[in-house]
């Protein structure tokens, strides 16, 4: 079984593909992940990937996510 993309539309130009890449620059993926400490705590950071040239933010760290600590 293979994948193939989804076509252009008749007059559009532009592949499923090229569409892709031409937005990558500012897709920016965000996701919390758990941190463990030598202690056992259990920590968690927000992180962002810019997809354009890669680079990862960590925003904060904290012990008890809450919705007001993350809307910040």
């Amino acid at each position: 079984m293979t994948f193939r993309a989804p076509q252009a539309r008749a007059g559009c130009g532009v592949t499923w593909w090229e569409f892709l890449a031409a937005q990558a620059e500012g897709f920016i993926v965000v996701d919390y992940f758990p941190l463990g400490t030598v202690l056992g705590r259990r920590l968690y950071a927000p992180a962002f990937l810019e997809h354009a040239n890669r680079r990862l933010h960590i925003t904060g760290v904290t012990a008890h996510p809450t919705r007001e600590w993350a809307v910040q």
